[in-house]
C-alpha cells in the first residue's frame, strides 16, 4: 500500500494506492505527507494514520485553548473540521477535560455573571447560553445556582429605580421585558399605583 498526497488550495487529499482516502487541513497535516510512504498491510497504515491524527489533534487543541476558553462541544467540532476523526477528537477533548484545560461549568458560570453585570434577566441569559449549544440541563442548574428569583427581583428594582425619573412605567416595563426579565416579576416589583 502506497500513501501519497495531493495539494489543493487549503486542503490535502490523502491517497492510498491512488484512491482518495480523506481530505484534511493542509496547514496541520502537511509535514506528515510530504513523501510517499509504503505499508505492508492495512492495519499498519491505520495505526500510522491514527498516530498522526492524535498528534495533530493534541497540537491543535492546545493551540486553540491557548487563545480562548472553548466549551467541549465546540473544541470537538473544531478538531473534526480540520480532518481529525471523531473518535480521536473525542479522546483529545476528554484528555483536555481531565487535565482541567476545558471546564464547561466554569465557562457557563463566567458567562452568567457577565450577563448579570450587564443588566440582563433570566430569559435572555438562558437563550444566550442555549444559542452557544450548551446542554439544557447544565444551563438550568447553573442558572438556579447563580440567578435565583430574589437576585432577579433585586436587579428589576435596581433598574426600575435607575430609570423611573427618565421614563414612564410602560416604557420601563417594555425595557425590562427586552432585557429578558420575567413579566410576572416585573409586575410584582413595579408600583403601578403611581401611574
Amino acid at each position: 500500500m502506497i500513501v501519497s498526497s495531493i495539494y489543493l488550495k487549503s486542503e490535502l487529499e490523502i491517497l492510498v494506492d491512488g484512491i482518495v482516502l480523506k481530505k484534511v487541513s493542509k496547514k496541520l497535516f502537511d509535514k506528515y505527507f510530504r513523501d510517499q510512504k509504503k505499508f505492508e498491510n492495512e492495519d499498519e497504515l491505520n495505526e500510522w494514520l491514527e498516530d498522526i491524527e492524535s498528534k495533530v489533534a493534541q497540537k491543535h487543541a492546545y493551540f486553540l485553548l491557548s487563545y480562548k476558553n472553548y466549551p467541549s462541544h465546540l473544541l470537538l467540532q473544531k478538531l473534526i473540521d480540520v480532518g481529525v476523526r471523531k473518535g480521536i477528537a473525542k479522546k483529545q477533548v476528554d484528555e483536555c477535560i481531565k487535565l482541567g484545560y476545558v471546564n464547561d461549568s466554569a465557562l457557563i458560570e463566567y458567562l452568567i455573571k457577565k450577563e448579570i453585570m450587564r443588566g440582563y434577566g433570566l430569559k435572555y441569559i438562558k437563550l444566550k447560553l442555549l444559542s452557544k449549544h450548551f446542554k439544557t440541563q447544565i444551563v438550568e442548574v447553573m442558572l438556579e445556582k447563580f440567578l435565583p428569583e430574589e437576585e432577579e427581583k433585586k436587579n428589576i428594582i435596581f433598574l426600575y429605580n435607575k430609570l423611573k425619573n427618565k421614563k414612564n412605567k410602560r416604557q420601563i416595563y417594555l425595557y425590562l421585558l427586552r432585557k429578558g426579565f420575567d413579566a410576572r416579576l416585573i409586575c410584582k416589583n413595579i408600583d403601578w399605583q403611581e401611574i
